[in-house]
């Protein structure tokens, strides 16, 4: 078991890292075949840190097992994967079996890619976009908004969204790799430049929760961590990003007033599709563990999660976020700003970028004093 163990510790971090990479810039349907791969490396040689704290685990988990269990009974087993990823967050909760220095590394790369792809793209470089047209085949481009003009202006007219096509898809992944530069251990210069291309990119997908989501973070990631923030050069930084903040969250607010209100806006599509739901749902099964509304496009992880887990599992797993939060020190806690792209896009249901949050939370579990 011992030799076992040290095999895990040694060969586990290239390859969770390689999957890292392969989720982060191959399609989706990589996703389907690199979480079973992932359950079962981990499972398999160092099971004693999954069943660790097992009682309070369990808590969580059950009302996804039960979910789990309707869903067979009621649509076949088509969706069980979907369970998986939210399944190991809370088993790999605190785990401490490895270290991460190849994730650094990685998601650097992923991040460097992510924004030279998306300008090239949106310069029409034709290498660049016939290589994306290769890897990820779509029927139609509904997000093809012209490459006539490219600046750095907030308009969400002109929207890049890179190899995703979607730039809520791109920003949310942007904003990942974001979270894993904060919580490295690269140098702080090297972190504000990185974190500067990011700004950039993502201005360029013109996607608000992203650019919300950016700041709040990188405020809190400023001002309680006691490492930087006696530096007065930093503190210096810190003011003028926030005035900068605050002049971009009003331009932001602004937007999202319009999109609330603005039938046509994505942002009220998504509250009408959820409203409508719970006025056309019937059953107590089907509003507690779900699999009522496999075929409702929600767009969002609090209408998908509802919908086909139920309102107990979505209890269940915002108790656990909650929960994970209380056991994270201050310093850390701006890592949770990611779940409020809970509210706009698919972060825990998207197998895609489940994936890359699974790790995240790895690192930061890693990272983490407390113990669970």
């Amino acid at each position: 078991m011992k030799q076992q163990q040290y095999l895990f510790k040694k060969s586990s971090i290239p390859i969770i890292s390689f999957m890292l990479f392969v989720v982060y810039l191959f399609p989706k349907n990589i996703a389907y075949y690199t979480i079973p791969v992932l359950f079962a490396i981990i499972f398999i040689f160092d099971y004693k840190n999954i069943i660790r704290n097992i009682g309070i685990k369990t808590i969580f988990i059950t009302p996804l097992f039960l979910s789990l269990l309707h869903s067979i009974v009621v649509t076949g087993t088509q969706d069980i994967i979907r369970y998986l990823p939210i399944i190991l967050m809370i088993l790999l909760c605190r785990y401490k079996g490895i270290s991460f220095k190849y994730v650094t590394f990685i998601t650097t790369v992923i991040t460097v890619i992510l924004i030279s792809t998306q300008i090239a793209i949106a310069l029409d470089m034709s290498v660049v976009t016939e290589l994306r047209n290769y890897l990820y085949p779509i029927e139609k481009d509904v997000w093809a908004v012209g490459v006539s003009e490219l600046n750095l202006e907030f308009n969400r007219s002109k929207r890049y969204g890179g190899i995703y096509y979607n730039p809520n898809v791109l920003g949310q992944m942007l904003v990942l790799s974001y979270l894993f530069i904060l919580l490295s251990d690269l140098k702080l210069p090297i972190k504000f430049l990185l974190s500067s291309f990011i700004l950039m990119s993502l201005l360029l997908t013109g996607s608000r929760t992203a650019i919300i989501i950016y700041f709040i973070s990188t405020i809190i990631f400023y001002f309680y961590n006691s490492n930087i923030k006696r530096k007065y050069i930093v503190k210096t930084i810190v003011i003028v990003f926030s005035f900068t903040s605050l002049f971009i969250a009003g331009v932001m607010v602004e937007s999202i007033m319009q999109g609330v209100t603005d039938p046509a806006d994505s942002l009220y599509i998504k509250t009408y599709i959820l409203i409508d739901y719970f006025d056309n749902i019937s059953g107590v099964a089907s509003i507690l563990l779900g699999s009522a509304a496999t075929n409702i496009h929600f767009d969002s992880d609090i209408g998908n999660i509802i919908a086909n887990f139920g309102l107990l599992s979505f209890i269940s797993i915002v108790a656990f976020i909650m929960y994970l939060y209380y056991k994270t020190e201050k310093q850390l806690r701006y890592v949770f700003t990611i779940f409020l792209f809970m509210f706009s896009n698919t972060l825990i249901y998207n197998l895609q970028s489940s994936i890359v949050l699974l790790t995240l939370l790895m690192v930061l579990s890693y990272k983490t004093r407390n113990n669970f």
